[in-house]
């Protein structure tokens, strides 16, 4: 203490004196949290940032497995842990914008397709951005909050309750309206936290932390490492739940696991990738009924806790995983995946479209002076970030974006997961959805063109990724629904295969109204200035036919009469150069698959 402070030393270390562990412990095992604070009936919030809390999850389905707790799952990605409680009979309602497999591939899952078919679980769907905006009404304590999406969509109708268009207050028109939504109990996985439950989180951060913070009981938080106050003020930048939101703190080392989990090494904390053979493993066993709960039984029932999970996993695996969640570790999975990369000089059509959907994005960014590209799930991901670099080398300055608070991010070669932990470190910035898809896509100065793909589409551009009534539930919004309300225009890719290209989709996933470009394997639909619907305007080459016979086999394949240009351009076949980037981004062919595994 500085000597000429001594007079003030006994009220410096009595009143001002800041001890290194302050406020009382709210350390629980998982067992005693999940016991203590899980009810039935609970409208139970599993929070994402970019971590899911599986170890709780798995907590929670150790204690309520077949005893019918009739919980609401509110989630913005209702997938895994969707799986497992619907097997176990806990489920009554989904809360969610997207429910279905997300790896490798994203695509329906037949196991929640059968329970929303069968009405032993009822959906109820958003977008990734109005379910954070009800989350975050419902942490400010209002009624309710605007937004700019939705309006057009299915969802618009069939969330009346929750959703309104209202007379705008300070001006002429309409604007939408949410409802707050504040769940019961939120489950979180963090960083790391004191014992009184201040929890740092590093970023990205997807949702944030706004349904924790408005849970009705508050949240109970597993965290990598449990620290002292003192480290919690050190990093306070990175403290978004304080503990007087928080109920129970569990350590829970690889607590997000099959996730991962993205932060600064301290002390024994380390990141940690996705374990994809893991995942891949899951969903393979989930197609079938018996498989699935021996994988349950083995994963879960029969782990007394999570330190048995962790040994059935065994530490080499554990050290791998850290390995993997190196920086550069992308440069050894595609040495691993070398080989697999294809020389062939001709493209099949899946990359013909990813390459030509790229160099539309390339087009519109230039004539448009669009400086963000939102890059959606599937091809429209490869096309989002071929056009990313071409632009780059072009000198045309523009930022990749995506859903879950990746902004301005360099894709990594060796796995074309849209969310890939290796491009975290390669981000400008790392944000939440609420920056991305209402700011950076939706917002005042927004200047974006979205990239998406689309389940169905119609002639007029309409999207369809969520239902055919009565016959099968697809995964859901995303946030496809809030770009195609809000960017300045969307590019879709869609392969042209039956029942994709209909007349008018069955349900409007997000309306089409901003779409300017549909890409498939065999041409490219454009809308002209002042005109509603689509028109066949670029012809994929076929061997030696003529144009008129491309027209012909394209036509047999939609679900209208399409309009025609009177010359169609044939489409610009990609480079040796654009085939390599596009395939050392997709090694594995998740998206750019050969015609026979179509």
């Amino acid at each position: 203490m500085n000597p000429s402070l001594d007079r003030y030393s006994d009220v410096l270390e009595g009143m001002f004196n800041i001890e290194p562990q302050e406020g009382p412990s709210r350390v629980m095992t998982a067992n005693e949290a999940v016991r203590k604070f899980v009810r039935p009936g609970m409208a139970l919030h599993t929070l994402i940032t970019h971590a899911f809390p599986y170890a709780l999850i798995n907590e929670v389905t150790r204690q309520f497995w077949k005893k019918d707790p009739g919980f609401t799952l509110l989630a913005l990605g209702a997938v895994n842990q969707a799986l497992v409680f619907l097997r176990g009979g806990m489920l009554k309602r989904i809360i969610s914008s997207y429910c279905g497999d997300v790896y490798p591939a994203p695509g329906p899952n037949p196991n929640i397709n059968q329970a929303y078919l069968d009405g032993r679980v009822k959906i109820e769907n958003w977008t990734v951005l109005t379910f954070s905006q009800r989350m975050l009404a419902g942490a400010l304590g209002l009624v309710g909050l605007p937004t700019r999406s939705l309006t057009g969509s299915t969802m618009a109708e069939d969330n009346r309750d929750a959703f309104v268009r209202i007379p705008d207050p300070f001006g002429e028109g309409e604007t939408g309206f949410l409802k707050a939504l504040r769940p019961d109990l939120s489950l979180v996985h963090g960083w790391v936290a004191d014992a009184a439950g201040n929890v740092l989180f590093s970023p990205p951060l997807s949702e944030n932390l706004w349904g924790a913070v408005g849970a009705r009981e508050g949240a109970v938080v597993s965290v990598e490492k449990i620290v002292d106050t003192d480290f919690i003020r050190q990093n306070a930048h990175l403290a978004r739940l304080p503990a007087q939101y928080v109920r129970a703190v569990v350590e829970l080392p690889f607590g997000a696991h099959p996730g991962g989990f993205f932060g600064r090494p301290i002390r024994d904390c380390r990141s940690y990738a996705e374990d994809y053979d893991f995942i891949v493993n899951f969903r393979n066993q989930n197609r079938d009924p018996d498989n699935f709960d021996a994988w349950i039984r083995e994963w879960i029932l029969d782990c007394r806790n999570h330190e048995d999970y962790l040994k059935k996993l065994g530490p080499s695996h554990l050290a791998d995983l850290i390995a993997k969640g190196r920086p550069d570790s992308w440069e050894d999975e595609l040495a691993l995946l070398s080989g697999r990369v294809s020389d062939d000089p001709a493209a099949v059509p899946t990359e013909i479209m990813t390459v030509h959907a790229a160099h539309r994005l390339v087009d519109r960014c230039r004539e448009k002076g669009y400086r963000a590209i939102l890059a959606g799930q599937g091809i429209s991901n490869l096309a989002a970030w071929l056009a990313n670099y071409l632009l780059k080398r072009q000198e045309v300055e523009v930022d990749l974006v995506a859903e879950t608070g990746f902004f301005g991010y360099a894709p990594r070669p060796g796995n074309p997961f849209l969310f890939n932990f290796a491009n975290i470190p390669r981000c400008k910035m790392l944000t939440d959805s609420l920056m991305g898809l209402g700011a950076v896509v939706g917002g005042a100065a927004s200047n974006c063109i979205g990239s998406l793909s689309a389940g169905q589409v119609d002639k007029f551009g309409n999207v369809n990724s969520t239902l055919i009534p009565g016959v099968y539930y697809i995964v859901g919004s995303g946030g496809a629904c809030d770009v195609l309300c809000t960017a300045g225009e969307v590019v879709l890719t869609a392969q042209l295969l039956p029942m994709r290209y209909v007349d008018q989709v069955p349900y409007i996933t997000g309306p089409g109204r901003r779409v300017s470009t549909v890409v498939c394997d065999q041409g490219v639909f454009e809308k002209p200035p002042g005109h509603e619907e689509l028109m066949l305007t670029a012809l994929v080459q076929d061997g030696d036919k003529s144009k008129q016979d491309v027209v012909e086999g394209i036509k047999g394949l939609l679900g209208w009469e399409p309009k025609v240009a009177a010359d169609p351009d044939w489409v610009e076949l990609p480079t040796k150069e654009e085939l390599t980037a596009i395939r050392i981004l997709d090694p594995r062919r998740a998206f750019l698959k050969l015609p026979k595994e179509d």
